[in-house]
């Protein structure tokens, strides 16, 4: 079951510094009872019956001592897709989905919690969720956060534990065009877009880290991209 997608579309979007939009373990479940797989695309597996894998979404997520983690899923420059969950006996859920559609200006100084549930017991940690803005311009302070990272499972041996969840995926698409947002939204390339790390107007942070098992980092990091298309040219009319 997946229980939280949030989808902005607008003219101009601002989300103050002490705003949130908090999806986080608000995506496919995790595994709750023994022998419980988790839910998702990026399901945490479970071959026994307590310590599954972690989810998987930009992310592989990590193994667990019964399970293996779960595969990266979705699309990295468009990432609509919620987490999965873990594996296991009260395994994190995924993190939730977000999207922001903006015809103008979307200022982000508040946060974006898309981060994955923890598991409370054997099970693995869910995997991050997605965090999707396409807008004209995009600024935010340093308060600003847009996070979808993994969850942690619990260690209690060498041969005890659970997966840590993957990470999620977010990407910003600045400067977009109308008609190439559902391109991006349906996988078809958009060629024009130059992919970037940061981005000048943005001061805050983006955060896709992996769950950990509490004994070493496990699973992977998911993906953050921003795609920022050229500015609009000039016509020279000469006389």
């Amino acid at each position: 079951k997946m229980s939280n997608r949030v989808y902005f579309s607008c003219r101009s979007f601002r989300l103050g510094n002490t705003g949130v939009i908090a999806v986080n373990a608000k995506g496919y479940d995790g595994g709750w009872e023994i022998w419980q797989e988790g839910q998702g695309p990026g399901k945490g597996r479970l071959a026994g019956s307590y310590y599954g894998g972690g989810g998987g979404h930009g992310g592989a997520g990590g193994n667990g001592m019964q399970g293996i983690g779960g595969m990266t899923n979705g699309m990295i420059n468009a990432p609509l897709n919620p987490g999965s969950g873990g594996g296991g006996t009260k395994a994190g859920s995924g993190g939730g989905a977000v999207r922001i559609d903006a015809t103008g200006l979307v200022v982000i100084d508040g946060t974006i919690n898309a981060d994955a549930g923890n598991s409370l017991e054997h099970g693995g940690g869910g995997s991050g969720g997605g965090i999707f803005i396409a807008c004209k311009r995009f600024a935010g302070a340093a308060t600003g956060q847009l996070r979808a990272r993994g969850g942690n499972s619990t260690y209690y041996s060498p041969t005890q534990h659970g997966g840590g969840g993957g990470g999620g995926r977010i990407a910003v698409a600045v400067g977009i065009s109308e008609s190439d947002i559902p391109k991006l939204v349906t996988g078809q390339p958009v060629t024009r877009l130059k992919v970037q790390t940061s981005y000048e107007g943005y001061l805050g942070t983006l955060s896709v880290t992996n769950g950990t098992d509490g004994s070493f980092p496990d699973g992977s990091p998911g993906t953050y991209r921003f795609l920022v298309a050229p500015p609009d040219g000039v016509l020279l009319l000469v006389q």
